[in-house]
């Protein structure tokens, strides 16, 4: 049984997928644009320090939680999956 908070995100997504239902799969570059660390289902905590970065061309996210972790070690998180699932 998913948590409450798993609930909202889980009818956040259907509800946004049949707004989008016969629209226009965007182009992957917008896709990119558009999954930043922000918003309803990505939340950053006010004290997490955000950076853009470049990861040889693809537009990447630096983030850091000042105090909670050592700056020699880093956890690094590819979002995976095709495109034609990212509307």
């Amino acid at each position: 049984m998913p948590s409450p908070e798993m609930n909202v995100a889980i009818d956040f997504l259907r509800k946004r997928k049949n707004a989008r239902a016969g629209d226009r799969q965007p182009p992957l570059e917008e896709v990119r644009k558009s999954f930043a660390p922000v918003g309803h289902l990505r939340p950053i905590p006010e004290d997490v320090a955000v950076s853009a970065a470049d990861a040889n061309g693809v537009r990447s996210f630096w983030l850091t939680a000042p105090g909670t972790a050592e700056s020699s070690k880093v956890i690094f998180y590819l979002h995976g999956g095709d495109t034609a699932a990212a509307g």
